[in-house]
């Protein structure tokens, strides 16, 4: 729901000059992409000074996918990263509905980003010590489960929340148990395989994860919350997609 409706925009504001859909596509996932970085130097500017900022933004720009898979073509990830940004951003500003709503587009781009959203507006509602933040978060994403049923409702022909995510919900319920040795090989791909592995082609992984200890005790609660977002949502996509060993990419490349 939310690749098709974020799409919009570019498509209506420059179809009559006959612009494709897949150039259409394009364009908005540079620009989401762009933003997306945009509102991360805004968050590392309001804790670091200038180089340091441009630094780690540029790193996440061209040391990760951002560059060669979000800003290439329109799938999920660019739009959920402007969104995941945007939302962390009116968070920290204090603006919970602005951060709310941002938060619910993220969820009807990728439903399972929900565990993340809930873990970071804990941590808002945590840090403004009032119930109304919270209170912020239900609702907005009570909303984006609501549109989120009517949407696939429209679209698939019968009422479900995850839509097209639907077959993976039952791999990932169905199998914590009993699939702890498949998804540790899934993880274990994931970092350090040498054709694809997160650790191997984004080293500088390893430096952060070197200085985790020491920002851990120093850093804002935002940040906390987000990394331990990110974290359970890279365990579950774990889950979600088995590591191949990326063969069918190697052997077209």
């Amino acid at each position: 729901m939310g690749v098709v409706l974020i799409s919009a925009p570019v498509n209506l504001l420059w179809g009559w000059t006959g612009l494709g859909p897949l150039a259409a596509g394009a364009l908005t996932a540079s620009l989401l992409t762009a933003a997306a970085l945009a509102n991360v130097a805004l968050l590392l500017r309001s804790m670091l000074s200038l180089r340091p900022t441009l630094l780690m933004v540029g790193t996440l720009a061209f040391g990760t996918s951002a560059w060669t898979v979000s800003s290439a073509e329109l799938w999920t990830h660019g739009p959920d990263l402007f969104w995941l940004t945007a939302a962390l951003l009116a968070g920290v500003s204090g603006r919970s509905w602005l951060s709310g709503a941002a938060f619910a587009a993220a969820v009807t781009t990728r439903p399972h980003l929900a565990l993340v959203v809930l873990l970071v507006g804990m941590g808002f509602a945590v840090t403004a010590r009032t119930w109304r933040v919270l209170l912020t978060y239900a609702v907005t994403g009570a909303g984006a489960a609501a549109a989120m049923v009517s949407w696939n409702t429209f679209y698939y022909g019968a009422p479900s929340l995850l839509g097209a995510y639907s077959g993976h919900s039952g791999q990932v319920t169905g199998g914590l148990l009993n699939g702890g040795a498949d998804w540790a090989l899934n993880v274990a791909g994931m970092l350090i395989s040498p054709w694809c592995g997160v650790l191997v082609f984004s080293p500088f992984v390893l430096v952060g994860l070197w200085c985790v200890p020491r920002g851990w005790r120093t850093a804002p609660t935002w940040t906390l919350t987000a990394t331990a977002g990110g974290v359970v949502y890279t365990l579950l996509q774990a889950k979600l997609n088995g590591f191949s060993g990326a063969a069918a990419f190697t052997a077209t490349a």
